[in-house]
């Protein structure tokens, strides 16, 4: 195997010469021979490499470019991490506000009635489990105005024909369903927390990668400029 001073020697001899780049391969290979064959360094998690890549440090090796991707990428975790707790509160808060009032303008143009059924619907026979079954029975109301009405309402079978149901209408004797109430009035909050926060998090990431996108163009313009300014000295093609 060539000594390191031969190789120097030869790279230095086609240099002058001007070789087509066999020096250069020379030295790549006795680079390659001579490197130590001993046990590997330890592996490194990819979680770790990310913490280590935006860990501030005097690496010389990290281009500006590179130090202002770091730091925009923390920027935006502590976004997260700061805002989403506000957002969900905030969007919860509001949408429970809202739930809030449309309950109590329902709960004060809505009212409940006595209704008689006016077909009935027998009970299954022979259920060993004893669950409840819903039907559709044909019911008959009198509105607050005086104003008869008939309408379908969802019941538990076995009701039988002329007893009293109890409903809920509006102020014209329509049939409606009953006013929000605080179990439904949580969950229309917490799903507009959470569409929030779903929300503000695919706002941060579309910014991360349009601005990991717009430095990578910087990076890799640099890298060309470098490129072309210190190629030539390593290499003869031009």
């Amino acid at each position: 195997m060539p000594s390191a001073s031969y190789l120097s020697q030869l790279w230095v001899r086609n240099q002058g010469a001007g070789d087509d780049g066999e020096g250069w391969l020379t030295m790549r290979r006795w680079a390659r021979g001579s490197a130590p064959r001993g046990r590997r360094g330890p592996r490194v998690g990819c979680w770790r490499r990310a913490v280590n890549g935006l860990r501030p440090d005097h690496n010389p090796l990290r281009r500006p470019v590179d130090r202002l991707e770091s730091m925009l990428v923390l920027g935006l975790i502590g976004l997260f991490l700061v805002a989403t707790p506000l957002i969900a509160l905030g969007v919860g808060r509001w949408a429970w506000d809202g739930a809030a009032a449309t309950a109590r303008t329902e709960q004060a143009a809505w009212h409940q009635v006595r209704a008689t059924v006016l077909q009935g619907v027998p009970a299954p026979k022979n259920d060993p489990y004893g669950a409840i079954y819903l039907a559709q029975i044909s019911v008959k109301w009198i509105a607050e105005d005086g104003s008869a009405h008939t309408g379908r309402v969802t019941a538990e079978s076995g009701v039988r024909t002329g007893a009293q149901v109890t409903v809920w209408t509006g102020a014209n004797g329509q049939l409606t369903g009953p006013p929000l109430g605080r179990a439904q009035m949580a969950h229309q909050a917490a799903f507009a927390g959470l569409m929030g926060v779903l929300g503000f998090s695919l706002l941060l990431a579309v910014t991360a990668l349009v601005t990991r996108q717009m430095l990578q163009r910087r990076r890799m313009a640099a890298w060309d400029a470098e490129w072309r300014a210190t190629g030539p000295v390593w290499s003869n093609y031009r």
